[in-house]
């Protein structure tokens, strides 16, 4: 993730006319700069990093000679790795049970480390279009359950889609409270029908998402409101968020997630959010939100304005988002983790780019 730059030499002799980028060619052929080189590469399968012996901070010290990335679509196969001593690190893909299991048997090191991510459930803003049934939905959702049932504390009550470490962040936000009398009464006024049928998609591969959408479905069913909760494969959810799929071909609601490209509130709002980020190639407005005065407020911070401006503007924006026209139902700012093996040294957390490995300078220390 992130804005990563790659060879324009390399774009131009390997692009094609339909894609004109050599999207597909670099998919394979990586063309780069740093520490290490790609070895080999089995697409689902590894990826074998070595040296590259010239690189110019030299290799005196510790150093990885090669480092091996798994592709290990199972949760339970991903613990049992580490566990055994098979792999040596993993990075926020176990389950929040797995992770206080782990910890507590004290044998690899649990590194626990603010992130700039925050998940949401997503709202189709086609579908539920009403300002009210949305805020109606929004204390429906049983945060304190998701808080402390499924995430076991690896996530921190937030406003909103920015986090308390993102510019830009409002600590004085509106925060959701479950209030289902209140959320009876504005789905009501909103005229929406109860009898109606909803579906909530999550990928087949998170028991995370799962967790999430049927203690919603619960909450819901309380309400009198019937919601199948479907699992999606990666694939196959990615083509139809990220693609030309209809409101009306879309869920009512679906898990969801972003962090910034760098650190600020606008760049983490933008890509969801923004009226005109929605049918765009690749937009991740995936939930068709569109309100004007947001827009505005966006046009107004992107090309730069004042600190105090700036402040002002996001908290609106970040208001917008939460009590005024809800985009999504914000659960937390999620703590990210690394476990790995203790005899592993000089790794670390970057709030930004958060799932990655400084590897030129971690090592093995001897035994």
């Amino acid at each position: 993730y992130g804005p990563l730059i790659v060879s324009p030499t390399a774009m131009e002799k390997n692009k094609t006319a339909d894609d004109p980028y050599a999207h597909e060619w670099f998919r394979a052929n990586p063309v780069g700069t740093g520490p290490f080189k790609l070895k080999e590469y089995v697409q689902n399968d590894h990826i074998t990093l070595e040296r590259f012996a010239d690189f110019h901070l030299g290799w005196e010290g510790p150093h990885f000679d090669e480092v091996v990335f798994r592709i290990v679509p199972e949760n339970a196969t991903r613990r049992s790795l580490v566990e055994a001593g098979t792999a040596d690190a993993t990075t926020q893909n176990l389950t929040p049970k797995d992770v206080s299991s782990i910890e507590q048997q004290g044998k690899l090191s649990v590194l626990k480390y603010a992130s700039t991510a925050v998940f949401w459930t997503a709202m189709n803003g086609f579908k539920i279009a009403d300002t009210k049934a949305r805020q109606g939905f929004a204390y429906a959702f049983p945060y304190q359950d998701v808080r402390s049932g499924v995430y076991e504390g690896l996530i921190e009550e937030t406003s909103g889609p920015c986090t308390p470490n993102t510019r830009g962040y409002d600590k004085n936000g509106f925060i959701y409270k479950t209030d289902m009398d209140k959320a009876k009464q504005l789905l009501t006024d909103a005229g929406w029908d109860f009898g109606k049928k909803l579906n909530y998609i999550v990928n087949s591969d998170s028991e995370t998402d799962k967790a999430v959408a049927q203690l919603f479905q619960a909450n819901l069913q309380q309400l009198g409101i019937s919601m199948d909760v479907t699992q999606m494969e990666s694939a196959a959810s990615t083509d139809l968020f990220y693609g030309s799929a209809s409101g009306a071909e879309r869920p009512e609601f679906f898990a969801w997630s972003w962090w910034p490209d760098y650190n600020d509130g606008y760049n983490e709002i933008y890509p969801s959010f923004y009226s005109q980020s929605k049918q765009t190639a690749a937009g991740p407005n995936s939930a068709f939100y569109s309100d004007k005065r947001l827009d505005e407020i966006l046009d107004t911070v992107a090309p730069g304005v004042p600190e105090a401006q700036y402040n002002t503007l996001l908290a609106e924006a970040n208001n917008i988002l939460t009590e005024k026209n809800p985009g999504g139902l914000y659960y937390g700012s999620v703590l990210w983790y690394t476990i790995m093996a203790k005899n592993i040294k000089g790794f670390q957390n970057n709030p930004i780019y958060i799932n990655t490995y400084n590897l030129y300078d971690m090592y093995r220390a001897d035994a």
